[in-house]
């Protein structure tokens, strides 16, 4: 029973949204995510999936225009406060990615340069080989299936841990990276 009443409010929410878009568009524009932009549809999926995930948990009836718009005022700010999370965390991967992009199979990082790629600065270069040479197996093996584009559930099911124990561990290889550079400056 409920997993058919999650599959009947998915659909509500749903159709209830198709009339309702704007609200998860304006989140978006908030964001400055323009339809132009190549991840726009990526963005909208995610936008819908946190409405319609509000829509199953919100207890209130939507009945009357005044309710309907009680409603997406709130789911509104949820969908933008969840976006802007989101957006968040990829701002600090970036952040963070500089430091901890490299293939980290034996060998050193100029194995791994793209093409075109000839020089690299022998600094990061020698961080990167520290960076190495402190991290466990394990930690090097989550770095190297990230680096190659899984993401944690993935490379959770890759190496037979659980998608908390990725996190952790990436959390650790940060930890790491962030105390080398503290270290070197």
């Amino acid at each position: 029973m409920n997993k058919q009443h999650d599959t009947r409010c998915w659909q509500e929410a749903h159709d209830f949204l198709q009339a309702h878009k704007g609200v998860i568009y304006h989140a978006l524009y908030r964001l400055g995510i323009r339809r132009h932009r190549g991840d726009f549809d990526d963005w909208l999926q995610e936008a819908t999936i946190f409405y319609i995930n509000y829509y199953c948990s919100y207890q209130d009836a939507r009945v009357t225009v005044t309710d309907i718009t009680k409603f997406n005022r709130l789911a509104g700010h949820f969908v933008y406060l969840n976006l802007l999370d989101k957006v968040r965390v990829l701002q600090r991967r970036a952040e963070i990615a500089p430091l901890v992009s490299c293939d980290l199979p034996s060998g050193s990082l100029r194995d791994f340069a793209a093409p075109g790629d000839t020089q690299l600065d022998a600094e990061r270069h020698e961080f990167y080989d520290q960076l190495l040479s402190t991290l466990h197996a394990h930690e090097r093996d989550v770095l190297q299936l990230r680096y190659r584009g899984l993401n944690n559930t993935e490379v959770a099911a890759t190496l037979g841990l659980s998608r908390y124990q990725i996190i952790r561990i990436m959390r650790k290889v940060q930890k790491q990276a962030l105390l080398l550079i503290k270290t070197t400056q």
